[in-house]
């Protein structure tokens, strides 16, 4: 995290586009969780 931040420092271009992405990153975790449980779900209910 730090070297984001020296980047941000360092480049305009980089700090606008890391500006939004912790958000992004953070909604993407969500719904990767979302939809692994379920696969979780699904695969534990198989009998292999």
């Amino acid at each position: 995290m730090a070297l984001y931040e020296e980047l941000s420092a360092k480049s305009e271009n980089w700090k606008k586009v890391y500006g939004d992405y912790p958000k992004f990153r953070s909604d993407q975790n969500l719904w990767f969780r979302f939809t692994e449980s379920t696969f979780d779900r699904f695969m534990q209910n198989q009998m292999l």
